[in-house]
């Protein structure tokens, strides 16, 4: 039997400027549900029966959600590491399955990631995925390199230092003693991580599925779109209320208690949550999330967006690439543009169009345009 931990925390990850510092990643939903909520589920569908997860702070819809399926262990001010010591320190298993941070995955992550782990014998596992990511989306990760003669790991760094042709997933297997010793070790978390990588020279598994690390606000628009691809055709809650003179088309969700008012135009793949309300005449497509009891105000034009819990869009906005987090606000006819011509010359291919992160609480006054890969920091009234 393997017992799983999953940890977060603040000396782990953070999503600031998307949230303030302090709060928890975990609780941030995505397509309707908290992120632990997600890692939860792949845990429960790997067949683990034995998991705790760690962070200070857990949400009341996380607790109510999983609370009797998953051991929650709320840390307060504690270090995440010191968490982290204690949820594994806790485990009914010697065998564990260490999740550091915030990542969105499916049970055969974690079902392949042990079957590779029984087949090298005892010696601890580090999970890996092919290195496909921007310089910018790799800062901050774990980059590792590989020996396929003998199966081990032979290097690893924090990207920046040196490239590598892969990246650590955050998920490390093996017996409690020796994760108890790279818990314990110094250094920051990824300072541990990578002396532990250097000095034991584990073995790797190669993971080729989709696997989303939410790194940075950013990062949740392309997890978005991840997610997006495993909807298909529409689904209608029966609470939900849709005008009959709206236009529906492609993969489209729409969850309980929303509301999609006249002449609205909705293009998948699009997702809209509970108590969500879809004012008349607006634009959604391509990959938009709109999450709890959000407003979309009449003319709206939203694509390839992020929509956080209970935000407002205000009327005749267009907000293209754009994440907002929870309860900020856009006033009426807000623009959010997206193409830095100079950025994609210097970038070619690898450049990637970039709207506005909008910090929870903020508000952005009316008729402002927002240069591409603005930030507004939480809490901030801009301009």
């Amino acid at each position: 039997m393997v017992s799983a931990v999953y940890v977060s925390g603040k000396d782990i990850e953070t999503l600031f400027p998307l949230l303030k510092r302090e709060k928890p990643v975990p609780n941030l939903t995505v397509l309707g549900k908290p992120v632990a909520v997600w890692v939860a589920q792949a845990i429960l569908g790997a067949g683990i029966e034995d998991a705790i997860m760690a962070y200070h702070s857990i949400a009341p819809n996380v607790r109510g959600t999983i609370g009797e399926k998953i051991s929650l262990l709320e840390c307060g001010e504690e270090s995440a590491v010191n968490c982290a010591i204690e949820a594994v320190s806790q485990t009914k298993s010697n065998d564990i399955a260490l999740i550091i941070g915030s990542h969105i995955f499916g049970g055969d992550f974690l079902r392949s990631s042990i079957a590779g782990w029984n087949e090298v014998g005892g010696k601890s596992l580090a999970v890996l995925v092919p290195d496909q990511l921007s310089l910018e989306e790799r800062a901050g990760r774990i980059g590792v390199d590989v020996e396929f003669i003998g199966k081990y790991v032979k290097n690893a760094s924090i990207i920046g230092e040196k490239d590598m042709p892969y990246l650590f997933t955050g998920t490390i297997l093996g017996e409690r003693e020796e994760i108890l010793d790279m818990l314990k070790s110094p250094g920051n978390i990824r300072e541990k991580i990578v002396e532990f990588l250097k000095r034991t020279r584990p073995s790797f598994y190669i993971y080729s599925g989709r696997h989303s690390s939410i790194t940075s606000p950013w990062a949740l628009l392309e997890l978005v779109k991840s997610l997006l691809t495993d909807t298909a055709g529409v689904y209608i809650s029966s609470t939900a209320k849709v005008s009959p003179t709206a236009v529906i088309e492609g993969s489209v969700v729409i969850e309980d208690g929303a509301i999609i008012d006249h002449y609205s135009v909705i293009k998948g793949p699009v997702y809209i949550s509970r108590g969500a309300f879809v004012g008349a005449h607006t634009l959604l497509r391509s990959g938009v999330s709109v999450e709890p009891f959000a407003v979309i105000g009449a003319g709206v034009e939203l694509k390839r967006s992020y929509v956080g819990y209970g935000a407002t869009i205000g009327s005749h906005c267009n907000v293209t690439d754009s994440v907002l987090g929870e309860r900020s606000t856009m006033r009426p006819m807000v623009v959010t543009l997206n193409f830095d011509v100079h950025e994609a010359k210097k970038r070619g291919e690898a450049y990637k169009k970039k709207g506005s992160i909008i910090g929870e609480g903020a508000i952005v006054n009316g008729g402002t345009t927002l240069k591409p890969g603005s930030v507004v920091e939480p809490g901030q009234i801009y301009p």
